[in-house]
């Protein structure tokens, strides 16, 4: 088998195992969730699949050094160093002081060694990518992850997880809304960073998809008649997202990143209000949707505005950095 051979199947290996990492992380967050107080150990079900993940990861990455006869560090190599080191702390964390409850799982000293070198590994894939103007399956699925590695530390402030709130007139309905414009914000710093990648739309299509899937499986230890909403839901946006990228390509509008991005943002408003009237009609029909019509519309309309004007900034730093480097 020649080398170029086992890079591809290395790749393979490294977009499989950002996936079950991803997984498992989503699991445990399920399990902190609804299992709580229960959770008496380290060595559960769902941190297997986290730690194999990891494994999986580190293999590929030390087996792409191996191959390739580098014995220099790197972004990968540092990654699989730091989340070693948190994931042993976390054993020690977890013996001596017990198991997290509520947000105190995202911000313990051992989980940010967890994230920080979770973000590297995958950063890595991304960057070592075989060709730079293309992205293969492994840079697809990593790009994806590093998003839904995002969504899981934020996870708190994710209002397909918490879409209740929207059900009340008190503060919670506030940071519902807080919620969703924060996390419409996140769906478009990937689209600009998509496209600068020179990425197609049907793999924005398969990016925002997956995100939908791993952040379905939150709901799985406790609703998980949830995570078909939200697979239905995230399959409409990434086939929506995948339309709007693809006009972007070929229109020859001088605003079109601005209006993309404005499209981008707004319809993660507009699926997400399709979600909120799913849960009612399903599951909540007890329950009384409160917002009224114009409440419904700011939901998109605050973050197609917010995404015009990101997309604004970016373009006009783009051109300052083109017009410097002439």
């Amino acid at each position: 088998m020649t080398s170029k051979n086992y890079h591809k199947y290395i790749r393979f290996l490294l977009g499989t195992g950002a996936l079950l990492f991803l997984s498992g992380a989503w699991l445990d967050a399920s399990a902190h969730t609804y299992v709580g107080v229960d959770l008496n150990s380290f060595f559960t079900p769902w941190h297997a699949v986290l730690y194999s993940g990891y494994a999986v990861l580190a293999i590929g990455i030390l087996l792409k050094k191996y191959i390739s006869k580098n014995s220099s560090w790197d972004m990968g190599f540092l990654g699989i160093i730091i989340f070693g080191i948190g994931g042993a702390s976390d054993v020690i964390w977890h013996t001596l002081l017990g198991i997290e409850e509520g947000i105190e799982a995202l911000i313990s000293p051992s989980h940010l060694f967890l994230f920080v070198g979770g973000f590297l590994m995958l950063a890595h894939i991304i960057f070592s990518r075989p060709l730079k103007k293309h992205l293969d399956f492994a840079a697809i699925i990593s790009l994806a992850s590093i998003y839904s590695l995002v969504m899981f530390i934020t996870h708190f402030m994710n209002p397909y997880l918490s879409v209740h709130d929207f059900f009340f007139t008190d503060w919670k309905q506030e940071l519902a809304a807080a919620s969703l414009f924060f996390q419409a914000l996140m769906t478009n710093f990937i689209f600009l960073y998509a496209i600068k990648l020179n990425i197609s739309g049907k793999q924005i299509g398969i990016i925002f998809l997956s995100s939908f899937v791993l952040l379905s499986i939150h709901s799985l230890l406790g609703e998980p008649y949830k995570m078909i909403l939200i697979i239905l839901c995230g399959s409409i946006y990434s086939l929506i997202s995948t339309s709007i990228l693809n006009w972007f390509y070929h229109t020859k509008n001088i605003l079109k990143i601005q209006i993309s991005s404005a499209l981008i943002s707004g319809t993660y408003g507009a699926i997400l209000i399709l979600y909120i009237f799913l849960c009612h009609q399903f599951f909540w029909e007890t329950q009384e949707i409160r917002w009224r019509f114009y409440g419904l519309g700011g939901l998109i309309c605050i973050p197609s505005l917010f995404g015009f004007l990101i997309a604004n900034l970016h373009n006009y730093q783009k051109r300052i950095l083109n017009k410097n480097h002439d």
